[in-house]
């Protein structure tokens, strides 16, 4: 599975699937994963998403270090934002070559 986030210890959390391509299971449903919902040693510790309970991590193994963040005076426009997506209204044309012959 990809990473889909950190814990804040800056440990990674996978999704449902090992290393070996195999569901991972918490504790209680005689999985590997310890009772933070995760497995491994040292730096090649991570967390895990289960499909079943409890389905995140439920503590932290690594020592939570400063959070940081910056504010700003920027405000979001009333009307919210709007996404939009371009799309090209004009066909390329086909070259002669890629055309069967008849």
């Amino acid at each position: 599975s990809p990473v889909v986030g950190f814990a804040r210890d800056g440990f990674p959390i996978y999704a449902l699937y090992g290393p070996d391509g195999q569901m991972v299971r918490s504790a209680i449903y005689e999985g590997d994963l310890d009772e933070c919902n995760g497995k491994g040693e040292g730096s090649d510790y991570a967390y895990y998403i289960t499909a079943e309970p409890p389905f995140v991590p439920t503590c932290l193994r690594g020592t939570v270090g400063n959070f940081a963040f910056a504010t700003s005076d920027k405000k979001c426009p009333r009307s919210g934002i709007t996404n939009s997506i371009s799309a090209v209204t004009t066909a390329a044309p086909v070259p002669a070559s890629a055309t069967p012959d008849t």
